[in-house]
């Protein structure tokens, strides 16, 4: 150990069983992203229609947060593709 022989053993594949529970989470985990990513466009759409006919700031509060809401789904989209690479 002492000259730098470390052992170093090959990694072992999960049972097949294990591999298919795995692969059910993180579709789950996916699809309740995509959900989330939908509905919170559909909220800040239903806010600026709300807004515009209701003449209120509303819609120029929903306007201002728009930014921010898809930078969210943006990040949480690059979620999705990190999960692919282990799915």
């Amino acid at each position: 150990m002492a000259d730098g022989n470390f052992p170093d053993p090959k990694p072992v594949p999960l049972p097949e069983k294990a591999q298919r529970g795995v692969d059910q989470i993180l579709g789950m985990v996916k699809t309740f992203i995509y959900v989330l990513a939908v509905g919170a466009g559909l909220f800040v759409f239903a806010g600026m229609i709300i807004g515009a006919r209701g003449r209120s700031n509303f819609a120029k509060d929903a306007v201002s947060h728009f930014p921010w809401i898809f930078g969210g789904i943006i990040g949480v989209g690059c979620l999705t593709g990190l999960l692919d690479m282990f799915s």
